[in-house]
């Protein structure tokens, strides 16, 4: 992807694209997850924290996301 493209990206779809912070990994280890899914799973939290949605091809974050909140592309 261009550099141009993805600072288009989150301007052209209303997105956001934000830190993970410590509270994104107290919510993270609520999930129990294995140390193969450690990154989704930060992720995950940090989605919850936000009480937002995810779009990703990834369907591993329905393991910790109820399918509402997970938008599989």
């Amino acid at each position: 992807m261009s550099e141009a493209l993805y600072e288009r990206f989150p301007k052209g779809i209303s997105a956001v694209v934000i830190p993970l912070t410590r509270l994104d990994a107290g919510f993270a280890s609520e999930f129990k997850p294995s140390n193969a899914d450690l990154l989704d799973a930060l992720v995950a939290g940090s989605v919850k924290r936000y009480n937002a949605s995810i779009w990703t091809r990834d369907s591993d974050f329905l393991k910790f996301l109820p399918k509402t909140k997970v938008r599989l592309f």
